[in-house]
């Protein structure tokens, strides 16, 4: 008697200024620094206030009274939970100061760097690393400060996510069946647009349509994992050195999910697929000694590809 077995893979997705003189007399031993807070209702390693995920470093431009560049892209670095920049800039004795900011988790940024202006942010064709372990989690804020207000405690900025966080859980409840994963891939997504930061606005995270959905990412372990019953594993975080919670990173887009019917095949390019969006798990499935999935494996050692 043939009996159906059933695989499910959750994918949470929480896509989820007047000018003067006065404006640029600055008071030489009043440093500025910044208090940061991220969002927890986000979307690499996520940034969060948590220990061991929090922000380590911001890169910050400030703007004067009138729109004009008062200091560009200066790093600020944490240290017991205040910013501050070897560059030592200083607190206008007289005016406001507008801050745009953004920060990121993992390495060195990889590609085209925000320009920061008075009004927000651009950047120019932004692509997620190829490697769901090394995608990034990339926040923006503003802010306004002065001397008067700000001098002694520092500004806080508050960010905001960018991107959307995927989470890809797996859970079998089979008395029957036993359960391996040896990869989880993401397919046909986009993989590169523009980004958009109006702070003002009300929709102030806008991002282009990517031109093409034909991006896959895909992870596959070094040894496989096994499912126990009833009991979920969040397999993105198994993509990050020591199990870090986190999930890959995307650009928020709108897609059409892979109905499951056949189309051909390019196993190279995944062209085919280009808006059928799908998860899959790389996985074996056995009863007791019996191969169940991929079909033909007589060994029981090979996995196979399942959406």
């Amino acid at each position: 008697m043939k009996k159906a077995f059933y695989m499910m893979a959750a994918a949470a997705i929480a896509l989820s200024s007047c000018s003067s003189e006065e404006t640029t007399d600055v008071a030489k031993s009043s440093n500025i620094t910044f208090r940061s807070a991220v969002g927890f209702n986000t979307r690499g390693i996520e940034m969060t206030n948590a220990n061991g995920y929090k922000m380590t470093k911001m890169t910050v431009s400030a703007f004067d009274e009138s729109g004009a560049e008062f200091f560009k892209n200066y790093v600020f670095t944490e240290n017991n939970g205040e910013f501050t920049s070897t560059e030592h800039p200083s607190w206008p004795n007289h005016g406001s100061l507008n801050f745009v900011a953004y920060s990121h988790s993992g390495g060195e940024w990889a590609g085209t760097a925000p320009v920061l202006k008075n009004d927000g942010a651009t950047i120019n064709a932004f692509s997620p690393k190829t490697q769901i372990g090394e995608q990034l989690d990339v926040v923006f804020a503003q802010g306004k400060g002065d001397k008067a207000t700000n001098e002694s405690s520092g500004l806080q900025l508050n960010f905001d996510h960018i991107l959307s966080q995927i989470k890809i859980v797996a859970k079998h409840s089979s008395d029957t069946y036993t359960y391996k994963i040896k990869g989880i891939r993401i397919a046909s997504v986009g993989g590169s647009a523009n980004y958009e930061y109006k702070f003002a606005e009300t929709n102030k995270h806008n991002w282009t349509a990517p031109a093409a959905t034909n991006v896959v990412y895909q992870k596959e372990f070094d040894q496989p994992i096994d499912l126990s019953k009833d009991t979920p594993v969040d397999l993105t975080n198994k993509c990050n050195a020591g199990d870090k919670k986190g999930g890959a990173m995307l650009i928020p887009q709108t897609l059409s999910v892979w109905n499951g019917t056949d189309v051909a095949k390019n196993t190279t390019e995944f062209t085919n697929f280009s808006g059928k969006a799908y998860i899959s798990l790389l996985i074996q499935v056995k009863r007791g000694a019996t191969s169940i999935y991929p079909s033909g494996d007589t060994d029981g050692s090979k996995f196979g590809w399942a959406a």
